[in-house]
C-alpha cells in the first residue's frame, strides 16, 4: 500500500475539533506501535480514564478477530478507545457493531462516502473492505475493569488486491482521490461513538438497532458461518436479533441464530 500522506497526526489538531464530552479529551498519538489495542491495555492497567484514546500512526502488528493479521500502514486510522464501567451489558457485548456503525456515520459525515456495516464488525463501501473493529475486555473475577474499541479505517494510502483474501480491501484515498482530513474524520468517528453509547444507555438496544438497520449490508445476503468447534451454518442473513446475534434461514427453511462471538469465520458468498 504505497503511501502519499507523510504529515503525522497531531493531538491538538484532533483536540481542536472534538465534540465529544468525554470520549477522546485524553489521548496519546504515536508515530508507530505494535497494536494500540496493545498500548491501550497497558495503560488502562495502569489507571487511565474512561474515554482514553490511542492513537498510532501506522500498526506494526496490527492485528483483527481472532489474532488475524491487520495491514496498518502509514496514513491509515489506527485507534483504540478504553472504556471503563459502568456499562450496560448491551454494550460492551455490541463493541464491534457499534465501533461499526460509529465509523459508517463517521464516514458518511465527514467525507459523503457512503460506507455501511457488514455483520459481524466490518465498514464496507460496496463489497470492499474499509475499515475493522476489535473489542476485548478486561475481566477480574466477575466484575468488568475496562473495555477496549479498536477501530482500524483504510485512509491515505492506496489499496491493493491481496492475493488469496476473501475480503478485498478499499482506502479512503481510492475513494476520494486525495488526501483526507484525518484529524476531522477522527474527531467525526469518536462522536458518533459516544452518541451511540448515549444512545443504547437512554434508549436501549431496540433503537441502535433501527439506526443500524439504515446504514448496513449484511440482511438478505448469502453467508457461510464457520462455528466454534468447527461446524458450519450457512444460508440467507435475515435479521439482527441483538446486538450480538443474527438469524440465519438455512436451506432447509430452518432459523439459526448465530452469535458473533462464536463464529470463527463468516464469508458473504453473493
Amino acid at each position: 500500500m504505497r503511501n502519499v500522506d507523510t504529515v503525522y497526526l497531531r493531538s491538538d489538531a484532533i483536540l481542536a475539533t472534538l465534540r465529544t464530552r468525554q470520549i477522546g479529551k485524553t489521548l496519546l498519538v504515536l508515530e508507530e506501535c505494535a497494536s494500540t489495542n496493545d498500548v491501550a491495555e497497558k495503560t488502562a492497567s495502569e489507571g487511565a480514564p474512561n474515554g482514553f484514546v490511542v492513537i498510532a500512526d501506522q500498526q506494526k502488528q496490527g492485528r483483527g478477530r481472532y489474532g488475524r493479521v491487520w495491514l496498518s500502514p502509514q496514513g491509515g486510522i489506527w485507534m483504540t478507545v478504553v472504556l471503563r464501567p459502568p456499562i450496560v451489558s448491551e454494550i460492551l457485548q455490541g463493541l464491534t457493531l457499534i465501533g461499526a456503525l460509529a465509523v459508517a456515520r463517521g464516514v458518511s459525515s465527514d467525507l459523503g462516502v457512503r460506507a455501511r456495516v457488514r455483520w459481524p464488525n466490518d465498514v464496507v463501501v460496496g463489497q470492499r473492505k474499509l475499515g475493522g473493529i476489535l473489542a476485548e475486555a478486561k475481566v477480574h473475577g466477575n466484575e468488568l475493569s475496562y473495555a477496549l474499541l479498536g477501530i482500524g479505517v483504510n485512509g491515505n494510502f492506496h489499496s491493493f488486491p491481496i492475493e488469496g483474501a476473501r475480503q478485498q480491501p478499499i482506502s479512503l484515498l481510492d475513494l476520494v482521490g486525495s488526501p483526507i482530513d484525518r484529524a476531522s474524520l477522527i474527531s467525526s468517528v469518536l462522536a458518533e461513538v459516544e452518541q451511540l453509547l448515549d444512545c443504547i444507555s437512554t434508549s436501549g438496544e431496540q433503537r441502535f438497532l433501527d439506526l443500524l438497520k439504515q446504514i448496513e449490508s449484511s440482511i438478505g445476503r448469502s453467508v457461510i458461518v464457520e462455528l466454534e468447534h468447527k461446524s458450519i451454518c450457512q444460508g440467507i442473513l435475515e435479521s439482527y436479533e441483538s446486538l450480538t446475534k443474527v438469524s440465519i434461514r438455512t436451506e432447509n427453511d430452518q432459523h439459526t441464530i448465530v452469535d458473533a462471538s462464536s463464529a470463527l469465520s463468516v464469508v458473504y458468498v453473493d
